[in-house]
């Protein structure tokens, strides 16, 4: 809304925004950061993290908890193979590598310790993508 309110009053003002825009001032900026980004991570992984900033739809609680209590009652209903069918709708992989463990009658311990490596995987994995979306962003330093 602040960018909208900006633009629109530099519009009202009659000039446009031609006097407002410095493409090489842009050209240095833009392009200066993102080749600082390059020098310091590989670039699939600097494409990859700003997509999924950017692009990434995450599922609302209610909707996670609400496949949890359907899934609950297919299980309690029909038994956990009945699970078997539900595989194919679920979206978010995590949840259909578990789902399909549980299926596949590994054990609950066994469940538990994948899922767990896998966290950890997805924490390092998070952790180069605050570190990049970091670089993008101006250096603090403390005082004292």
């Amino acid at each position: 809304m602040g960018v909208g309110l900006v633009v629109g009053s530099i519009m009202m003002g009659g000039g446009g925004l031609g006097p407002f825009v410095n493409v090489p001032s842009l050209m240095i900026t833009v392009g200066g950061t993102f080749s600082a980004l390059l020098i310091n991570f590989p670039l699939g992984s600097v494409v990859g993290v700003v997509k999924n900033c950017f692009l990434s739809k995450l599922p609302s609680i209610k909707e996670v908890m609400d496949q949890f209590n359907e899934l609950a009652n297919i299980a309690r209903k029909d038994g956990l193979l009945a699970l078997e069918a539900s595989v194919e709708d679920i979206k978010d992989g995590f949840m259909k590598r578990a789902l399909e463990m549980v299926v596949g009658g590994i054990s609950k311990k066994e469940i538990q310790e994948m899922l767990e490596t896998e966290i950890s995987y997805i924490e390092e994995r998070h952790k180069l993508g605050k570190k990049i979306i970091d670089a993008l962003g101006p250096r603090h330093r403390r005082s004292g």
